[in-house]
């Protein structure tokens, strides 16, 4: 789900980052607790708009270059996760050995006589420690068998065949094509929501009568 606070809290690191801060150093210059920072980078809190002016003030930076977002769909994990700081791994199996690969900076690791259970145990660990979102694809005897994306949460989803896959990129190929369009992108973050939030139905409802309405 394309996540706008999750978005924004990208671009709050990234800026922040650029401009030799930390996150205590930038909380301060805001006006809120380092937590509070945490919080918004990770996308967990959305900021006020007090909040906003803020810290585009600290970041020397507009509103308009705060809300420009890098969009990158080259992977499915991009549309069930929502956010854009991904790290993607690839497990191969052949008997009891597993290989580990790094699919950006192509490590490798091997572990012997492990079990599976044990392999995403240390994805799951990976995730909660590195605060990150992780996808890892398994592999057995060269053949695909399904795509495990693990969450900061602790939680995790399975893409286990192929359709679940098409159909992700079928969708994300649409929103690469109207990335640009911030009223499309905003009408799928509030269908998406729907699944989560059931008080957005009815505004969601009311926006499909009016389409339908201007199709007659």
């Amino acid at each position: 789900m394309i996540n706008i606070a999750k978005a924004l809290g990208i671009n709050i690191k990234k800026y922040r980052k650029a401009r030799g801060l930390s996150q205590e150093q930038l909380s301060e210059m805001v006006g809120i607790q380092p937590r509070q920072m945490s919080k918004l980078e990770t996308g967990v809190h959305f900021p006020s708009a007090r909040t906003l002016e803020s810290i585009c003030v600290s970041l020397d930076i507009s509103p308009k270059e705060l809300f420009t977002f890098d969009f990158d769909f080259s992977e499915e994990v991009c549309l069930a996760d929502g956010t854009f700081n991904i790290s993607n791994y690839r497990v191969l199996k052949s008997e009891n050995v597993y290989h580990l690969l790094n699919k950006e900076n192509k490590s490798r690791n091997t572990y012997t006589q492990n079990n599976e259970k044990q392999i995403e145990q240390q994805f799951i660990d990976m995730a909660i420690r590195t605060k990150e979102t992780i996808s890892v694809e398994y592999f057995e005897n060269n053949q695909y068998t399904n795509t495990i994306i693990y969450y900061p949460d602790g939680s995790y989803k399975i893409f286990d065949n192929n359709s679940d896959n098409k159909k992700l990129n079928r969708i994300l190929k649409d929103i690469v094509k109207i990335s640009n369009n911030k009223e499309k992108l905003e009408f799928i973050d509030l269908a998406l929501s729907a699944f989560e939030d059931p008080d957005v139905i009815p505004e969601l409802e009311l926006i499909l009568k009016g389409l339908k309405l201007a199709q007659r």
